[in-house]
């Protein structure tokens, strides 16, 4: 079974700083660089800042893991074709000459580091012995990246990044960051890291809601590069070629212009025949089975175990450097890597600060982030029934916070106007409001929430596939029956989101929330001619609020969206004389 990884492009990486010295005095040669580069000599002497959820972590290097017999290999022309390359060549510019910028990364469970917490003792991994289900960022994929990056970096006699940032919710869409994005992403950020998963999208809706992060991203630091990072679901690794939803991360990257990294065409390098004796690592010559690179011995189709996760940090810092340096060298970013000089070093560049930060600090758009469960706005008097604050996360070692209400008829009443502006409190106005909540396929009790507001106007919002993705006002948390087909009969909880508009007067505005039976406590109740429900469970995790823009408005008004639920809300807010409501 698996003892240690990928062993021989750690030796490679002295070869390459060996070979570089021999050119110093001719041209400046051409070179790859190894996917898991060794320590520069005498280390890293001014350590990256590293922080978790705003918390700087204190982290020491993390262990170069092998395998035992199997030894990877992969070559370079293998991992340079799962790259896609669409950002512009002035982003990685800036990227190279903002020293002092920070790098963020934000991902979901692999970036907590799900499936990082193994243990990579020999005798436990081929024991029966259960592993380690807590994420562990210390050891996930972005803290291998840190340590790759830097050590290329200092390899090429330039200096280690200086701060690192990163942003992970276990089992929430990394669209989620799409909302309050400038509390994750400073205006001055260089590379933005945003880490995917296969199972949260389906091809239709990666457009929709990758597309609204892309866009909040480049509103708050417009000078940033944008790297995409995909680790797929097991299952899809051998199919992928022929896949839809994979190749629709392509299409997406390039049409938004952001750079993407799609690990599954390097697993595909990986793969042998996965029979049931997979766990042996075979001949020495042998290339692993790649299952071998998943968590709980492969039972866990979604998250890499340590050797997968250092694959993907590795892969990542691979890239990234490969694009400073090119940047810093001023050569063709599509080409072959050039050496830069021992005395390069990055300058201490202020792009950002002038007027592409202005403009973005002037098209910032107001948003009200409640993004854990313990701010919500409760209006307690429109309130009722037994709303706990729970954290269902524990097990795995994350926070998981929300208000889980377990009995029916239960109202969780909401004050979206409260914390508002007092010279947008104070008028008409549309707003967009986005609500998380927990979602399963897992636990058979989950019920539905009934949406409905008090003291202003609420519709969905007409937009493509909005019937699965944004329901309104019934939202269904059992999975297996939800508007969204696509997680049915799967395995999974997440903190999924719904989103609809709101028109709003000088009145308090109430999103109220009302706990009521699951279609399938519906349709059981129907076969057995009953009308008890024995138990029912709903948790409501985070709120967002924002003015409606006026790119959505012009949406609005198209005539095919006339006749919706926000067409006649639109309307309405005109006939109101709302500002707001004319393009």
């Amino acid at each position: 079974m698996l003892i240690k990884l990928l062993h021989c492009f750690s030796m490679s990486a002295a070869a390459s700083v060996s070979a570089l010295k021999g050119h110093a005095d001719r041209q400046k040669p051409w070179t790859r660089l190894p996917l898991f580069p060794t320590d520069a000599p005498g280390g890293i002497r001014q350590p990256t800042k590293v922080s978790f959820l705003h918390m700087l972590q204190e982290f020491v290097p993390v262990q170069v893991l092998e395998f035992d017999k199997t030894v990877l290999c992969l070559h370079g022309n293998e991992t340079d074709g799962a790259w896609f390359e669409n950002e512009a060549r002035s982003k990685w510019k800036y990227a190279a000459t903002a020293r002092n910028s920070p790098i963020v990364v934000l991902g979901t469970s692999c970036t907590s580091g799900s499936g990082a917490n193994e243990s990579t003792d020999p005798d436990i991994r081929a024991s029966s012995v259960q592993l380690s289900q807590i994420s562990n960022v210390r050891n996930s994929w972005a803290r291998h990246f840190v340590d790759f990056l830097n050590r290329h970096l200092v390899h090429h006699g330039l200096e280690p990044i200086s701060h690192l940032d990163i942003f992970a919710k276990n089992a929430v869409s990394p669209a989620n960051f799409a909302s309050c994005t400038g509390s994750f992403v400073p205006s001055s950020t260089r590379i933005v890291i945003v880490e995917v998963v296969t199972n949260l999208f389906t091809a239709s809706s990666l457009a929709i809601y990758m597309g609204s992060l892309v866009a909040a991203v480049r509103r708050e630091a417009p000078n940033a590069a944008v790297v995409f990072v995909e680790w797929p679901t097991s299952n899809l690794v051998q199919n992928a070629d022929r896949l839809a939803l994979l190749k629709a991360y392509s299409s997406f990257a390039k049409q938004h212009h952001v750079d993407l990294l799609r690990a599954d065409l390097v697993l595909q390098k990986l793969v042998r025949p996965c029979s049931a004796g997979y766990n042996s690592t075979g001949n020495a010559n042998d290339r692993p089975c790649y299952l071998q690179l998943y968590a709980r011995r492969s039972a866990d189709p979604i998250h890499p175990n340590p050797w997968g996760h250092q694959l993907l940090g590795g892969l990542v810092a691979r890239y990234v450097a490969k694009s400073l340096l090119l940047a810093a060298e001023g050569s063709d970013p599509h080409g072959e890597l050039t050496q830069s000089s021992g005395s390069a070093g990055w300058s201490a560049g202020s792009a950002g600060s002038g007027s592409a930060g202005s403009a973005a600090n002037a098209s910032a758009k107001l948003e009200l982030c409640y993004q854990s469960a313990n701010n919500l706005p409760v209006a307690s008097k429109h309130s009722r029934g037994d709303w706990r604050l729970v954290d269902e996360g524990a097990a795995k070692g994350v926070s998981k916070l929300g208000l889980l209400s377990t009995r029916l008829d239960d109202v969780l009443s909401l004050d979206i106007s409260k914390d508002l502006p007092d010279h947008i409190r104070s008028i008409c106005g549309l707003l967009r409001v986005k609500l998380n909540y927990l979602l399963s396929t897992t636990i058979p009790t989950q019920g539905s929430i009934y949406i409905f507001c008090q003291g202003c106007t609420c519709a969905q919002p007409a937009q493509p596939y909005a019937h699965g993705l944004y329901p309104f006002p019934w939202v269904e948390t059992n999975a297996n029956f939800a508007n969204d087909a696509q997680f049915r009969n799967s395995n999974l909880s997440v903190s999924s989101q719904t989103a609809f508009l709101v028109l709003h007067t000088h009145k308090p505005c109430y999103v109220n929330l009302r706990h009521v039976a699951s279609k399938s406590t519906q349709a059981e109740n129907r076969r057995n001619d009953s009308h008890s429900v024995n138990f029912s469970r709903v948790r409501v995790d985070a709120l967002f609020v924002e003015r409606l823009d006026q790119e959505a408005i012009r949406y609005f008004m198209r005539p095919l969206a006339a006749r919706s639920p926000a067409g006649r809300l639109l309307r309405r807010a005109q006939k109101m004389n709302c500002s707001e409501a004319w393009p």
